[in-house]
């Protein structure tokens, strides 16, 4: 509670509530921006993350070198705890995520390259069987 509500004139009651609205108004603004982000972010991370499970789940994908399998498998790991994030804003309103659109632009772009070489190797094991 504010200050005794008895010694608070009508102005300094009028300027709290005028205070709580803005208030209140600013982290509803907030959370509409990162409801937005969250959402953003799911478009972008989840179909690099379906390719990339239908990649590691491939039989063939053991046989990689670990240079080409521990950076996927990370990546995995990562973008697994990014959608879970970002999924728990979306739905509930809350909680932060965990990375900015840069961060997110880089990861997926190097998982991309990744992946491509991946499936290179992998088309060159097929042949070679």
């Amino acid at each position: 509670m504010h200050q005794n509500e008895a010694t608070e004139t009508q102005a300094e009651k009028r300027a709290r509530e005028a205070q709580e609205r803005a208030d209140a108004k600013q982290a509803a603004r907030l959370a509409n921006v990162q409801h937005r982000a969250a959402e953003q972010a799911l478009a972008k991370i989840e179909p690099v993350l379906a390719a990339l499970r239908a990649l590691v789940s491939k039989d063939r994908f053991q046989f990689l070198s670990a240079l080409i399998v521990d950076p996927l498998t990370r990546a995995n790991d990562k973008l697994s705890g990014w959608v879970d994030a970002a999924t728990q804003v979306v739905s509930t309103g809350s909680g932060d995520l965990e990375f900015d659109g840069k961060t997110l632009a880089v990861e997926l772009a190097s998982v991309r390259k990744n992946m491509a070489l991946a499936t290179s190797m992998l088309g060159q094991l097929s042949r070679m069987a």
